[in-house]
């Protein structure tokens, strides 16, 4: 991701395929947003970037290891079946931020470690709790026909 993009991320908001954080919280709470991304058509969570306002406040060096590390972590150990990630490093001006790339998965649905199937329902994610909602994710993906 280029320095004009990531920028314009931060300046439109947060959306179906765009999360802002300021900071890694829990693996948890991440495995949410991974697990929701997974199920829907995948998105990007932005580290080091306020929640909600999109202010870039950037990440220092350690944040930026310690994020990168806790993010491979929760995608193999909280999120079943595990997913790949890819993450990279963006500069604007003097900060740091980190980019986490969730791709929409082929073997739907994801779910956190707790068995709770999240889905992105505009700029938030909602937990899925109806079996006809949760029928249509097998079919989307071929699993299961009617």
């Amino acid at each position: 991701m280029t320095t004009d993009e990531f920028v314009e991320l931060c300046r439109c908001g947060e959306t179906t395929k765009v999360q802002y954080k300021e900071c890694f919280t829990t693996q948890t709470k991440i495995a949410q947003e991974m697990v929701a991304f997974a199920n829907t058509h995948g998105g990007v969570i932005l580290f080091g970037v306020q929640d909600k306002t999109g202010k870039m406040l950037g990440l220092t060096y350690q944040q930026l290891q310690d994020t990168g590390l806790e993010l491979g972590n929760t995608a193999n150990e909280q999120v079943k079946p595990a997913i790949y990630i890819e993450t990279e490093t963006v500069k604007v001006d003097d900060k740091r931020f980190l980019v986490c790339y969730v791709k929409e998965g082929k073997g739907k649905p994801y779910k956190t470690n707790d068995g709770a199937i999240w889905v992105k329902q505009g700029q938030d994610k909602r937990r899925v709790t109806d079996n006809a909602e949760i029928l249509s994710l097998f079919q989307g993906i071929g699993a299961y026909k009617a």
